[in-house]
């Protein structure tokens, strides 16, 4: 039978079963809280030929943003093979949603790219902060922490 060393210090009488649940410290005594949930949306034009290269870009971005973040890509069905391998690669918490109706006005798309992504959010209840993301921005990395402190 082994024995515990004696510099291991008894459980304290205060030391509850609930301690995983109290707010982590950092080792200056600040409390860590859970950061909120990102949702950053991004439509993309079917007419756009460098979609998947601005995809690909902001995946890059996103990919270095601190989690939890989901990225809803929504785009014309027709389009959607090219941008799903690119996707699954990324290394991202993503989700791609298309849609089958064809559009002539640019506008009209738009529209319906983000109600498409309004609509899953609200089906699966996402709680986060939502952020319209176009693929040919260029974002600051603190961007995407000053959004998340949004109450």
């Amino acid at each position: 039978m082994s024995q515990l060393p004696s510099e291991i210090p008894a459980a304290s009488p205060n030391a509850s079963l609930n301690d995983a649940t109290r707010p982590m410290k950092e080792e200056d005594g600040a409390e860590l809280s859970p950061r909120s949930l990102l949702v950053i949306i991004t439509t993309t034009g079917s007419k756009d030929r460098f979609r998947v290269p601005f995809l690909r870009r902001l995946a890059h971005t996103l990919k270095l943003v601190r989690s939890p973040l989901l990225w809803i890509v929504v785009e014309a069905h027709s389009d959607a093979p090219q941008s799903a391998d690119m996707l699954r690669k990324t290394g991202i918490m993503y989700r791609h949603l298309t849609y089958k109706e064809n559009f002539t006005d640019p506008n009209a798309e738009a529209y319906h790219q983000r109600n498409v992504a309004l609509n899953h959010i609200e089906y699966h209840r996402l709680d986060g902060i939502v952020h319209f993301a176009d693929v040919s921005n260029i974002y600051d990395l603190e961007f995407f922490q000053e959004i998340r402190e949004i109450e």
